[in-house]
């Protein structure tokens, strides 16, 4: 008893510093499904759901939007996630399902509050971009920002059409890590569940890259313009991922410290021009198998 009460203060305080780390730096919430998923199968998925609804409330004080949006898009995908991996469900099916689950309760929170490509791209909207954005500049000291205008309306509106392929990583993103992670912390306790394999082994299928090169072609030719910008977006940050697990397999082959592979994973994703460079090296890896892995 003493050991499960320690476990959900652990979960609990876990949860909630992640929680508020996430209003200054929102990407610290990949973290965040992995702890409930993690003390879901280790213990119990009915707990692991309640306890969820603490820092859900915690954070619906402070922003009522988040709080609410906390619980429903990472609840589902929690559960989904712990019924397959219980029920020994293959990777990629998990993978799958775990990232439409997270895909559809994004839709659904911003349904929820009419948030769709209508009120987002409506003048309203589109002006209210504009003055936050010439504030921030202003404030920076850059001087005439009523030239940009022009630039900031096409960079939202562009931004506002990419909506669906952004929301689509973001549920790849959120669903690989709460797996990667939980499967790696249950793995330590001893308990061995089917889970992704470690980042630098991560390989596109070279049949994949073949058939997604064929349809964005097509779709080009078509005129389908959204669909294939979106499109594009999606493979772009696949073979940006896979360039990133070519690039750390690299590293781990000639030797480089952990510290070095991070530091050059780093570098990759934040210098401007060398997400690009990720994307190449990721492509001519899934084309030409230059890790050697196997199919």
């Amino acid at each position: 008893m003493k050991t499960t009460n320690l476990n959900i203060l652990k979960l609990l305080l876990g949860s909630i510093t992640i929680t508020m780390l996430g209003l200054f730096f929102p990407p610290v919430y990949l973290f965040f499904p992995s702890l409930f998923l993690y003390y879901g199968i280790k213990d119990s998925i009915i707990k692991a759901i309640l306890a969820l609804l603490v820092p859900s409330f915690i954070m619906g004080y402070i922003n009522p939007t988040l709080g609410l949006a906390i619980f429903v898009v990472f609840a589902p995908m929690i559960l989904s996630l712990h019924y397959l991996i219980t029920n020994k469900y293959g990777v990629d099916v998990s993978l799958g399902l775990a990232s439409l689950v997270t895909f559809i309760s994004i839709l659904s929170i911003m349904y929820a509050y009419g948030i769709n490509g209508s009120t987002l791209s409506s003048e309203e909207s589109v002006r209210a971009y504009i003055e936050g954005a010439k504030l921030v500049l202003s404030k920076s000291g850059s001087l005439n920002t009523s030239n940009l205008e022009g630039n900031f309306r096409t960079m939202y509106l562009q931004t506002i059409a990419l909506l669906p392929s952004i929301i689509v990583i973001i549920s790849i993103a959120i669903s690989y890590m709460t797996y990667l992670l939980t499967g790696r912390r249950l793995l330590k306790d001893g308990i061995i569940v089917m889970q992704p394999p470690s980042f630098e082994f991560l390989r596109l299928p070279k049949i994949f890259v073949a058939i997604s090169i064929l349809v964005l072609l097509i779709l080009k030719l078509l005129g389908f313009q959204e669909i294939f910008m979106n499109l594009a977006l999606i493979f772009t940050f696949m073979t940006f991922i896979n360039g990133l697990a070519t690039l750390k397999f690299l590293l781990f082959k000639m030797g480089a410290s952990q510290f070095i592979q991070v530091l050059a994973l780093v570098f990759f994703i934040f210098l401007p021009g060398m997400q690009i460079a990720s994307a190449v090296l990721g492509l001519v890896d899934s084309l030409f198998n230059l890790r050697r892995l196997p199919n």
